[in-house]
């Protein structure tokens, strides 16, 4: 076993973890199985141990909800619980209340549960108990399995492993040194957060705003400040991991948030001036699409004398410091 890699390190995509899910709970009769699935069924779905199984069967996909686990017990009550996979994205385009109106149709008992392997932050969060969901977040799943740590099934003891390792990275208090794999991309979200956030916590309740850290689809984690009031009529500050390696940091002035190209039109030529008026911003860099206005208004880059957390966090206070300037600046223009 020596030097055997992880599976799920690999298999890091939800079509992947729902195959597993569903071969689990598929194998409910295997007797070094049953207990594991008697346990999740206990959290998702309220059975008790004296609740006996009959049958269970899956499907995927039903009703573009990832999974479905059809449960019948002795006494032929017939559940259904839905599960919701996540890996590395987040609930979208309104998709559980989507799912509820599929749900409306079923007999019997329901049971939804929002399964994510990584961390759910408040506005997600929100957003799924609105929904009706139950959620299950990196720690909440990882104590569903510790228990099984032991067993000797071997893709079960390899999921364990990988959920610890998701734990662990999510511990990260140290600045990464690349941006390149997944993990990467998990490192540099923990760091913004258990580091510069924290670090920076009360220099952005002084200056009226809130930074959030998540990773992109793009393949990189990302750092957003914006304003408490108005963010959607804003710009807001973004710094990319895949830009603060090779001892720099480099932060971006972007208005990605604002659809309304009446707004854009306003607020893009507001954002020029104020950033001209500033001894810090550059406003060479803008990319424009054929009769819109450009999303990416100006930016700072500057190399490291070090590449320490001190000089790093001083750095990103100082661009926060000169994007709350802007914002007065475009405010005082506007007036």
């Amino acid at each position: 076993m020596d030097g055997m890699k992880n599976l799920f390190d690999y298999a890091v995509k939800e079509l992947e973890q729902d195959a597993f899910l569903m071969w689990l709970f598929e194998s409910w009769k295997d007797p070094k199985i049953n207990s594991i699935v008697q346990h999740l069924l206990e959290a998702f779905c309220g059975l008790n141990k004296t609740d006996e199984i009959k049958d269970i069967s899956t499907q995927a996909q039903w009703r573009n909800s990832d999974v479905r686990v059809n449960i019948t017990l002795s006494d032929d009550r017939q559940i259904v619980l839905l599960i919701e996979d996540k890996t590395f994205s987040s609930e979208h385009s309104d998709q559980l209340m989507r799912y509820n109106k599929a749900v409306e149709e079923l007999e019997g008992e329901k049971y939804k549960i929002y399964y994510k392997t990584y961390i759910i932050d408040d506005a997600e969060s929100e957003r799924v108990k609105k929904a009706g969901w139950k959620e299950y977040d990196l720690d909440k799943i990882n104590d569903l399995f510790k228990d099984f740590r032991e067993t000797d099934v071997f893709l079960v003891k390899q999921y364990i492993d990988h959920l610890e390792g998701l734990i662990k990275v999510n511990r990260n208090e140290v600045k990464p040194q690349s941006s390149e794999t997944r993990r990467d991309v998990l490192l540099w979200d923990a760091y913004f957060k258990n580091t510069v956030i924290s670090k920076l916590k009360d220099k952005l309740n002084e200056k009226g705003c809130n930074a959030w850290a998540f990773h992109v689809h793009y393949g990189y984690s990302l750092l957003k400040v914006e304003p408490q009031n108005d963010k959607d009529k804003l710009p807001y500050l973004e710094i990319r991991s895949r830009d603060c390696l090779d001892n720099k940091v480099k932060a971006l002035i972007v208005c990605y948030n604002i659809e309304d190209e009446s707004i854009m039109k306003t607020i893009v030529p507001l954002a020029t001036k104020a950033a001209e008026k500033i001894d810090f911003w550059s406003t060479k860099y803008q990319r424009h699409k054929a009769g819109k206005e450009p999303k990416q208004i100006c930016f700072k880059e500057e190399k490291l004398e070090t590449d320490s957390d001190e000089e790093f966090t001083a750095r990103i206070e100082e661009c926060i410091d000169r994007y709350c300037e802007l914002l007065d600046k475009m405010r005082e223009f506007s007036d």
